[in-house]
């Protein structure tokens, strides 16, 4: 979560020097494959689209003056770059980055849950539990996936691998077929949870966007993923509220009362 670092130029340097060490290390371990998780972000391209072929366009000046997301998007992107010079520098080491937007679904049940309530630590889920308040909001944008498929990817990449087309590299934005669909993710949620009808969102949902810009045969050669192979819509939200919903029963057996914090729509990015 961006807007939670103070110092962004520290933002930018552990992006960095933390993903060259992580390869390094293992690296000098004898390990030779890698799958990369980073972010959507540093794939737009001027025109707002996503492609395995797109940089985010990093400017040059005062970092500290410039809106979290575009820091965020700065240290993604130098890591990156950074990683795809090392991976050329050791031609023997088998690498694919997967760059997904906001991530979805279950939580992991090695998860250590935080005391006190800290919706924050949901990191992009905290987007679904402002749906779970009258005066909440929606998500701020319709790009997502469900952790579930990102997992699959992360396997299926390794073992899939193979070397990619001159002046390519083997990265894919990596979200879900359909764009968060704002009318259907209320009305499933009241269909399997009617007891939230007091809870849920009182503003009126934000229009479907239909279909994803999400590079199909891009993405089933390095995954070996078709549309069908990902989670559904409803799938993904029920399973995120269903999560939260349980967080949140954790919470109160112990004494807690938490409450879903009111982030604006740059907090939730």
């Amino acid at each position: 979560m961006p807007t939670r670092t103070s110092n962004v130029e520290d933002m930018i340097t552990v992006a960095t020097n933390g993903t060259l060490n992580v390869l390094r290390r293992a690296e000098a371990a004898g390990i030779h494959r890698f799958i990369i998780l980073s972010s959507i972000t540093i794939m737009v391209t001027p025109a707002m689209t996503f492609s395995h072929k797109g940089w985010f366009q990093v400017p040059e000046g005062d970092n500290s003056k410039r809106p979290p997301m575009a820091v965020y998007g700065n240290a993604k992107t130098l890591a990156e770059i950074a990683m795809w010079k090392w991976a050329d520098e050791h031609p023997h080491v088998q690498i694919s980055s997967i760059h997904p937007p906001y991530v979805y679904g279950p939580i992991s049940r090695y998860w250590q849950v935080p005391e006190p309530p800290d919706y924050w630590a949901l990191t992009s889920a905290l987007a679904i539990a402002t749906m779970l308040k009258p005066d909440g909001m929606y998500p701020p944008y319709p790009a997502h996936v469900d952790v579930r498929d990102v997992a699959k990817a992360c396997v299926r990449g390794l073992e899939l691998w193979k070397p990619a087309s001159e002046g390519e590299c083997n990265r894919a934005a990596f979200l879900s077929p359909q764009c968060f669909d704002y009318p259907r993710a209320k009305a499933a949620i009241l269909e399997r949870y009617p007891i939230l009808k007091n809870r849920i969102i009182a503003a009126d949902p934000p229009p479907f966007y239909g279909p994803s810009p999400l590079e199909h045969e891009w993405v089933e050669r390095l995954f070996g993923m078709k549309k069908e192979d990902f989670h559904t819509f409803d799938e993904t939200v029920l399973d995120t509220v269903a999560c939260i919903l349980e967080l949140e029963e954790g919470w109160k057996t112990k004494g807690y009362n938490p409450q879903i914090p009111s982030p604006d729509v740059n907090d939730q990015q």
